[in-house]
């Protein structure tokens, strides 16, 4: 018998389409494409991938289409580790595709997307079976925002602390961030919910709508967090950059195992920020994600980049 789950996820899975460029091209322009590869994708899925790369029993929730990327979807997630008992097939649907636009010199990825509303969950699609008697951690990506809300309150129930990965707003998205014990956002967030950069009163503000802790991620520039008392800020380290694809996600899987270890916020931010960077070494959200090992030698060696970001 499996291991309980001790972070359960629920959001979007997704297939990602991965094309090379030279570099992003100026509208109207036709530009060849170098590479291209394809592979699971979701930014609650990819950090369950790997947190199970860790060593942690994970469980995802979420829905697939009946078609060969769902297949794609289901067998990477399979392959991985992951429980599936929450992963749903639905009938006549098309998986959520993505395609990933990423310049060869190392550049931020640019990431369309599209998703049959099909997929899409509601509250009555939540088995409680899926949340663990014991104490775990809830990840959600905040998209389905009622069963986001229903999960938060099923695993609350069950002794479980609840993680959000803050990056998309929708008209009820503050209603969820006051369900949250831990606000984990990209540095857009601030200003798509509050209208403002993501400054010491914008980290304030979120922390006062409920979350006991809010984290803002900034690429090259690391992470910043608060908990109305201290402000913590963690520099981002100094490795080779392919590709940004998946960064925020892994970011999210180095935090989640911070918190299940019991460790103080600056070293789960800094473990946190080496996985990230690692996982840029390599094109795609899935294929650059590191093992312990690789992120323990990292921190080790301490090569971290500076306040400004680039390299040291």
């Amino acid at each position: 018998m499996s291991a309980a789950p001790r972070v359960v996820g629920l959001g979007f899975c997704a297939y990602d389409h991965l094309f090379t460029v030279d570099r992003y091209p100026e509208r109207g322009n036709k530009i060849p494409i170098r590479a291209e590869r394809q592979q699971g994708g979701g930014q609650v899925a990819t950090a369950l991938v790997a947190l199970a790369r860790l060593g942690v029993p994970v469980r995802v929730i979420g829905r697939r289409g009946d078609d060969a990327e769902g297949e794609a979807i289901e067998a990477g997630l399979r392959e991985a580790g992951v429980d599936l008992a929450g992963l749903a097939t639905v009938s006549g649907a098309r998986s959520q595709r993505a395609f990933i636009i990423v310049p060869a010199d190392g550049g931020e990825r640019t990431v369309f997307w599209r998703r049959d509303p099909a997929l899409d969950l509601a509250p009555a699609d939540l088995d409680p079976a899926w949340f663990p008697a014991e104490p775990h951690l809830l990840l959600l990506d905040g998209h389905e925002l009622d069963a986001c809300l229903a999960a938060a309150a099923l695993s609350r129930e069950r002794d479980g602390a609840v993680v959000l990965d803050a990056e998309y707003v929708a008209p009820r998205t503050a209603e969820l961030v006051a369900r949250v014990d831990h606000l984990v956002a990209d540095e857009r967030f601030t200003g798509r919910l509050l209208g403002r950069p993501p400054d010491a009163a914008a980290l304030e503000a979120l922390r006062r709508m409920g979350p006991e802790r809010v984290v803002v991620t900034l690429g090259e520039r690391g992470a910043v967090s608060w908990d109305g008392r201290r402000r913590l800020s963690v520099p981002a380290y100094d490795v080779p950059v392919v590709d940004t694809t998946g960064a925020g996600d892994v970011f999210h899987a180095g935090y989640c195992y911070g918190l299940l270890a019991g460790w103080d916020d600056a070293r789960r931010l800094r473990f946190a920020c080496a996985m990230a960077g690692l996982k840029c070494r390599a094109p795609g959200g899935r294929e650059g994600i590191p093992d312990l090992a690789e992120v323990e030698a990292l921190m080790a060696a301490g090569r971290t980049r500076p306040p400004g970001g680039g390299p040291a």
